[in-house]
């Protein structure tokens, strides 16, 4: 279904396969962590097979970004947990 250097969307492969787009997108992160499938994706074409390493370089660019963006949401919350209750207390425990 997918050639090497074509696209396909996930709502292309949501109606080819019969499942939802959320499903498609669990799929594909599946094969990828499960499989080492280096299935790459851009917002605006959909799903490729890479060509060679740096026609995967957007996608993992792509991701790294989100990781960074989700590293700044929960250091957020945890601001806000200190704001909202108070720093947390760590304390030392020996065992022994």
């Amino acid at each position: 279904m997918i050639k090497v250097g074509g696209t396909v969307s996930a709502p292309e492969l949501s109606s080819h396969l019969h499942i939802t787009d959320r499903r498609v997108r669990a799929l594909i992160n599946h094969l990828r962590k499960d499989h080492c499938l280096p299935i790459c994706s851009t917002p605006k074409d959909g799903y490729y097979w890479p060509r060679n390493r740096d026609s995967a370089c957007h996608t993992i660019g792509q991701l790294k970004s989100r990781i960074n963006d989700i590293e700044l949401v929960i250091w957020g919350i945890k601001e806000g947990l200190d704001v909202e209750f108070g720093p947390q207390l760590i304390m030392d425990m020996e065992v022994g």
